[in-house]
């Protein structure tokens, strides 16, 4: 699964076990609007620490994995 498609996942798991999104909230102590954006977490947008705690409610464990690109050469003043 890609980094895009996580809050698709929780989203589906949410719906897979019928909670509502107000369910969902008042468990990961977390407005509704939260659970909300979590779900609509896209490329553009990075996942809030709130997707933690959403996924505990679901029964999974978020695992986030980071990867440093090289970085780019700074040409030498002369």
């Amino acid at each position: 699964m890609g980094p895009t498609d996580i809050g698709k996942e929780l989203r589906r798991l949410r719906q897979l076990g019928r909670l509502t999104l107000q369910q969902v909230a008042d468990a990961a102590g977390l407005g509704v609007s939260t659970v909300c954006e979590v779900e609509k977490s896209g490329p553009d947008r990075p996942l809030p620490p709130a997707a933690t705690r959403i996924a505990d409610v679901l029964g999974r464990r978020l695992v986030v994995s980071y990867y440093l690109a090289p970085a780019r050469r700074r040409e030498r003043s002369r």
